[in-house]
C-alpha cells in the first residue's frame, strides 16, 4: 500500500518548518551535527504529510536494491497496481516524488514488522498499539522535512492510521509528531550519516541492523574514506563496539563474507537479492575460514577455490529452499583439508547439482597436454534433488568427521556398536510412541532397512 500522507510540495514544507520553528519555544539536543557535539536545537509539531522519509537512509539500502532487482509493486488503494522498482526510484533527487516516497515506505514497514534483532524484543506496530506514540525519543528532521532518524516509527504510525487503528497521543483526523528540527541545513550527506550513525543506539524498540546492512555500510566508508588499509582502520573504530566486529580481523573477514555472499547471488543469477534471501550468516563466514586454512596449508588454488564456491553455492539453494538437515556452516567447517573438499564435491556431484567437466588444453609455450577440471553448478534444480542434495551434505560431513577422528582406536569398534544399540533403544522407544497414539508406520519400509542392516552385519561378523 501507499503512504496514508500524500507528501506536500518542496516549498511548502519548507516555509511550515522555517515558521513553526520561529514559532516555537522548546529547546532539545542532538548528539552531534557539523562536527560540533552536543548541539542545542528547536522542537516543533509537524503534520505527517509535510515530511519525508530519507531515501539514503542506510537501513534500507539493501532492501531497496532487491526491490529493484525483483522489480517489486504494491498496491494502490483502488487495487490497481504501482509502477515496478527501477534504477531510479530511490535516487535522491526523486525523494519529494510520491511514488518514490510510498515505494520507500513499504521497505520501511517490512522493518518496521521486525521484532527479532530489535531492542525490547517488540515490533514498532506492536510498540505503539500498546505504548502510544512517545515524545522521549523524537524523530530528527532537516529543514525541509526530510527524516535523519524515525523513519520506521512515522511508517508505522501511517500504517496503523491506515488500518483505522487509535494511537495515543496521535491525532487521526491530522496526525502530528513532535520532531527536532536540525539548526542548519546540512552541508552533505556525511553530516547526516553521522548524526544518524549516534542515534542508532540502543533505545527501545530499536532494530539493529542485520550483517547484511552493517557490511553494505563497511564497504561505502570504507570507499569514502580512500579504500586502502587505513580506511578500513578508520571503519573499524565505527563497529569496534559490536562483538562481531572487534577486530580488524573480524572487519576484514565479514567483508570477505559479504564478497563471497555477492558473487554466489551473481552466479545464481540472483544479483542484488542478499537483503530478501535473508543469507546464512555464518555459513559464509565459515567458507571464508574454510579458505583460510587452505592458504595456511597450502592446498589454495584456482580449482580447490571453485569446488568451495560451488558448494557454497549448493549450501546456498538448500538454505533458499529451507532444506538443510542442520545449520550447513557446521556441515561446511568440517572440511580441514584438500581430501575433504574433494569427498564433498564428489558426493555433490554424484547428485547432479555440481557439474564436473575435465577440459584439455595444449600448452602454447611448452606444447603438453594441460588437464584442468571446470567446477559448474546446476542453476535450476527440482525440489527433489534440493532435498537429495542436503541429505547427502549431512552424510558426506559426517562422513568427514569420522575420517578425522583417530582417537582410542582400540575402543573405537565397541563404542560404534554400543551406539548402534542405543539407537535400536530409541528406535523401540519410538515405535511404541507411534503405535500408543495410533499412527501408522510403513512397516514394509522398516523391514527393508532391517534387512540392509542384518546384511550389512553379517558383513562385518565375518571380517572378525
Amino acid at each position: 500500500m501507499p503512504r496514508i500522507s500524500q507528501v506536500k510540495p518542496a516549498s511548502v514544507r519548507i516555509e511550515q518548518i522555517r515558521q513553526r520553528i520561529l514559532a516555537s519555544t522548546i529547546m532539545d539536543s542532538l548528539p552531534i551535527w557539523e562536527g560540533e557535539k552536543s548541539v542545542q536545537c528547536k522542537v516543533i509539531k509537524i503534520p505527517l504529510d509535510h515530511l519525508l522519509f530519507r531515501l539514503t537512509n542506510g537501513r534500507t539500502v539493501d532492501a531497496q536494491e532487491h526491490a529493484v532487482a525483483t522489480k517489486v509493486t504494491f498496491s494502490y488503494f483502488d487495487g490497481t497496481e504501482s509502477s515496478p522498482c527501477n534504477v531510479n526510484t530511490f535516487n535522491s533527487e526523486n525523494e519529494g516524488a510520491q511514488d518514490s516516497q510510498d515505494h520507500q515506505y513499504e521497505l520501511l514497514i517490512n522493518e518496521a514488522k521486525k521484532s527479532s534483532g530489535r531492542v525490547g524484543a517488540r515490533n514498532l506496530i506492536d510498540i505503539l498499539k500498546s505504548d502510544g506514540y512517545q515524545n522521549t525519543d523524537r524523530p530528527v528532521i532537516t529543514p525541509n522535512g526530510v527524516l535523519i532518524n524515525g523513519n520506521c516509527r512515522v511508517a508505522a504510525i501511517e500504517h496503523l492510521l491506515q488500518k483505522k487503528s487509535s494511537i495515543k497521543n496521535i491525532d487521526s483526523q491530522n496526525p502530528m509528531i513532535e520532531v527536532k528540527v536540525v539548526p542548519t541545513p546540512p552541508t552533505g550527506e556525511s553530516s547526516i550519516e553521522e548524526l544518524e550513525r549516534q542515534l542508532q543506539l540502543g533505545d527501545v524498540g530499536r532494530l539493529e541492523y542485520n550483517w547484511i546492512q552493517i557490511t553494505t555500510d563497511m564497504r561505502k566508508k570504507k570507499r569514502e574514506y580512500g579504500n586502502n588499509e587505513a580506511a578500513l582502520k578508520k571503519v573499524h573504530t565505527l563497529y569496534s563496539h559490536l562483538s562481531e566486529y572487534k577486530g580488524l580481523k573480524d572487519i576484514k573477514m565479514w567483508l570477505e563474507a559479504r564478497a563471497l555472499l555477492d558473487s554466489t547471488l551473481k552466479a545464481m543469477n540472483r544479483e542484488g537479492e542478499a537483503y530478501g534471501l535473508n543469507p546464512p550468516q555464518f555459513l559464509f563466514k565459515a567458507a571464508i575460514l574454510v579458505q583460510n586454512r587452505a592458504k595456511k596449508d597450502d592446498w589454495h588454488n584456482q580449482e580447490n577455490l571453485n569446488a568451495l564456491r560451488a558448494i557454497v553455492e549448493v549450501m546456498m539453494q538448500i538454505s533458499i529452499e529451507n532444506k538443510a538437515e542442520r545449520e550447513l556452516r557446521y556441515d561446511l567447517a568440517e572440511i580441514k583439508k584438500e581430501d575433504d573438499l574433494r569427498q564433498m564435491t564428489k558426493s555433490l556431484t554424484e547428485t547432479g547439482l555440481i557439474i564436473a567437466e575435465t577440459v584439455e588444453k595444449i600448452d602454447p609455450i611448452t606444447n603438453k597436454k594441460k588437464v584442468t577440471k571446470k567446477i559448474k553448478t546446476n542453476k535450476k534444480p527440482s525440489a527433489v534433488e534440493i532435498e537429495k542434495a542436503a541429505k547427502v551434505i549431512r552424510k558426506s560431513a559426517s562422513d568427514i568427521k569420522e575420517s578425522h577422528d583417530d582417537k582410542d582406536l582400540e575402543n573405537k569398534p565397541k563404542k560404534k556398536l554400543e551406539d548402534i544399540l542405543n539407537n535400536l533403544r530409541y528406535y523401540s522407544t519410538a515405535m511404541d510412541k507411534a503405535k500408543a497414539n495410533s499412527i501408522s508406520v510403513n512397516t514394509n519400509e522398516l523391514k527393508t532397512q532391517f534387512d540392509s542392516i542384518l546384511e550389512q552385519v553379517q558383513s562385518e561378523i565375518k571380517k572378525l
